[in-house]
């Protein structure tokens, strides 16, 4: 399709400036299905086989991960505040995938401020019940929270946030799979996001995992 593209583009102009713009065309929509391909690929892995579990330690995982990003957050002038429970209980699961979702709900947190602001991640212990067994007895939980002072998530649109290809980056290289796959990576490990307005502007992601 795309060599078609570029066939039917040279053919229309043979003016340099003209066939510059329309290679650069090409080359981005290119970069954006090599995207949605990767993003397609990790949406579906899971499902390939069971993947090897071990215990996760989400303290070490979130300090790990915010190492590995520390030079685009200050690229994006975000300024970044990490709270880790003492003592945080591990879990069962695959640490590559967990980060895979401390990355994604990040990057995301950061493309939310564009002018930059500022990053809070918490770990945390908390006693619950899931949701929809609000009458079941408490359950013990490890829960992670990203919270930004973004331009926050209009109601409208937070019940669809998870759903595949669903974007509200159109035209800046959002596929709408970046969130799917964190919400089925997590619901793989027997937990869920919830995602809340925050107080001080922003929204808060919290992801919950059976401790």
């Amino acid at each position: 399709v795309i060599a078609g593209r570029a066939r039917s583009i040279q053919k229309k102009s043979r003016d340099p400036e003209a066939v510059e713009k329309n290679a650069e065309i090409v080359a981005e929509q290119t970069a954006r299905i090599t995207r949605i391909i990767q993003r397609l690929l990790d949406f579906t892995r899971r499902k390939v086989g069971t993947a090897e579990r071990t215990t996760v330690n989400l303290n070490e995982l979130a300090a790990s991960t915010i190492e590995l990003l520390a030079g685009q957050f200050s690229t994006a002038k975000v300024r970044t505040r990490v709270e880790r429970e003492p003592d945080l209980p591990k879990i069962p699961g695959d640490a590559d995938r967990l980060q895979q979702v401390l990355i994604n709900l990040l990057l995301n947190a950061v493309q939310a401020m564009p002018d930059g602001g500022s990053l809070s991640i918490e770990t945390r212990t908390v006693s619950r019940t899931r949701p929809g067994l609000e009458t079941g007895a408490d359950q013990r939980f490890v829960r992670f929270s990203v919270a930004d002072t973004g331009v926050g998530i209009r109601k409208d649109i937070k019940d669809k946030i998870f759903d595949p290809f669903y974007t509200t980056k159109e035209g800046s290289g959002g596929t709408g799979l970046g969130l799917a796959v964190c919400s089925g990576i997590v619901k793989e490990h027997d937990g869920w996001i919830e995602v809340e307005d925050a107080t001080s502007g922003g929204s808060i992601f919290r992801v919950y995992l059976p401790a």
